[in-house]
């Protein structure tokens, strides 16, 4: 690998993770996090200004065996920082912090540490080599705290760290993100800046390290409202900001948000990848946190925004607005605990079950279990691809009425996770009742408004094969808002399948082949045929509205004849 030496210096900004970098810390950051804001596979490579940098195989994460997460031997003993230079809104923010939950690094060792990570888009973002404080007194496996502010099973405990090395390349040349989603291998680096960082200085007594954090990103915010690109100075030393002071502002809410988003994602990556054990964990902490939070930030003046949709426009979200799914996650892991672990009926082979309605059954139970990933951002979760999902949607009919079932009264999630942006706040785990949506409008061929539309359309059609429910469709003039829908299906090639969100598949036919068309039974209907049906839908216009009229529609139904 090979970096232009008049490179060094510069600010590297790369596209879409939204994150400034020196070029001496980005190798770090390269290894150290595995930020799939920038697509970074394991054993891919970064394309930089300067040249390549490549990243490692990673190991997959280990699960997490404890029974809990320890807390830190000094976590609520004594601590004041009265006479430390800073603004009082900084010491009383750090001392609440760790009152709260954040893991206190006193009486723990820094040494170099390798932990598990995770990803929004696999789960999974592998074992990571960097440094924490070790807890005394525990062997396999030994936990140390993270830069984040967490407390982490470790791989392996390597030799003492040098903290000292690591706060100099931190404050003289590290990186900030731009990002309000931070990666966790990023969270976890010690040459990243954040406000978490100078809180956990501050309790180990290191005052002017922690200032000296504290003022690297008062440096970075002040550069960033102006040019996003411009180059440090030619020592990416700080000496720009010896007139910078730390501001009275309360930094109280950004800190603590930045603490619970590392815990939230955490949790939401091992839920992904199903470590139910440490999620839980995680969650447990969160829902112990965040009322406190909540409260205080009230007590402290901060202002709530409100909510930008129409359905919620005249309310207030709360200060951590990216927890509306909490109570639901937390009851559903409290389930998967209770139950125990399992594995699909796919994994230990549907073969075996030969009984329709039995695999139905158990199909139906592993809906639980899916975990198809999102494929871009933005861009959504093809829930079908997922084996459970799809091994539903092979039983045909047979399985519509216990996924009614499934849909109506389902209250469990997956582990499939929906978002915008990975480098925003917001993570969505889809539903029980939305895979049992996917496999019900792919065994059906249709769209749904809503559940009741699903149900009314099942119980008038239930009793016909597909292509002859198609055929009933366009014989039916109270049908005609699936009129188009039906004649797209007629004419669908047999080795092509379409599920929800656009997504398709095709199976190869043998050469010289021609493949045949889904309704190539219905060419013996006559009177009406479906030819003649066609070409009457085509022409018809709305009598009482001719605006109402569809002229694409209607030439797509006409060239299906």
């Amino acid at each position: 690998m090979e970096l232009e030496l008049s490179r060094m210096k510069k600010t590297l900004r790369v596209f879409g993770a939204g994150v400034l970098l020196t070029s001496s810390a980005l190798v770090a950051w390269a290894v150290q996090t595995n930020s799939e804001s920038v697509r970074m596979r394991p054993g891919r490579s970064l394309l930089t200004m300067g040249g390549i940098v490549s990243t490692p195989e990673r190991q997959a994460s280990p699960s997490f065996t404890a029974k809990a997460l320890p807390q830190s031997p000094e976590q609520y003993s004594a601590w004041s920082a009265a006479n430390a230079n800073v603004p009082a809104n900084y010491l009383t923010a750090t001392a609440l912090l760790f009152e709260q939950g954040l893991a206190d690094p006193r009486g723990c060792k820094y040494q170099e540490i390798e932990v598990g990570t995770g990803s929004a888009w696999s789960g999974d973002g592998g074992v990571i080599k960097t440094h924490g404080w070790v807890l005394p007194g525990y062997k396999e496996p030994q936990f140390a705290i993270g830069w984040n502010g967490l407390v982490y099973p470790t791989v392996s405990v390597g030799t003492n760290a040098d903290l000292v090395a690591d706060l100099r390349m931190a404050t003289n040349n590290g990186f900030v993100s731009r990002q309000s989603a931070m990666p966790e291998g990023m969270t976890l680096n010690p040459h990243a800046l954040q406000g978490v960082k100078g809180c956990l200085l501050l309790r180990l007594g290191e005052v002017d390290w922690a200032t000296a954090c504290w003022l690297a990103l008062a440096h970075h915010g002040i550069e960033s409202r102006n040019e996003m690109m411009r180059s440090f100075s030619q020592t990416n030393s700080l000496e720009s900001t010896n007139q910078i002071k730390l501001s009275g502002a309360d930094p109280y809410l950004t800190w603590a948000s930045d603490w619970v988003w590392s815990l939230f994602d955490r949790m939401i990556c091992a839920h992904e990848r199903g470590d139910e054990r440490l999620a839980l964990a995680d969650a447990r902490q969160i829902v112990a946190a965040q009322p406190l939070i909540e409260a205080e930030c009230a007590k402290r003046g901060f202002k709530r925004q409100p909510y930008w949709d129409s359905r919620r426009n005249s309310e207030l979200q709360p200060y951590l607005n990216f927890l509306d799914q909490l109570t639901q996650l937390h009851a559903d892991l409290e389930r998967r605990d209770k139950e125990g672990t399992r594995i699909s009926a796919v994994s230990a082979g549907l073969t075996n079950i030969t009984d329709q309605t039995e695999r139905v059954r158990v199909l139906i139970r592993d809906l639980d279990l899916v975990q198809a990933r999102q494929w871009s951002q933005p861009g959504g979760v093809n829930l079908a691809e997922d084996p459970v999902v799809s091994a539903l949607v092979g039983e045909g009919d047979a399985a519509v009425e216990p996924l009614l079932d499934s849909l109506e009264h389902d209250k469990r999630l997956t582990r499939s996770v929906s978002f915008g942006r990975d480098f925003h706040r917001g993570r969505t785990v889809l539903s029980v009742n939305h895979a049992a949506l996917v496999a019900l409008r792919t065994i059906l061929q249709a769209g749904f408004s809503n559940d009741s539309e699903l149900r009314a359309y099942w119980n008038k059609y239930k009793h016909l094969k597909l292509e002859e429910r198609l055929y009933a469709i366009l014989n039916d003039d109270a049908a005609r808002n699936r009129w188009q829908e039906a004649a797209a299906n007629i004419v669908q090639p047999e080795n092509v399948m379409r599920f929800p969100g656009g997504f398709s598949t095709e199976r190869l036919v043998p050469t010289n082949t021609v493949a045949r068309l889904r309704g190539e039974r219905l060419r013996g209907k006559q009177n009406p045929s479906v030819t003649e049906l066609l070409s009457r839908h085509a022409l018809e216009v709305p009598t009482n509205n001719l605006g109402a009229y569809d002229l694409p529609a209607c030439c797509q139904m006409y060239e299906s004849r």
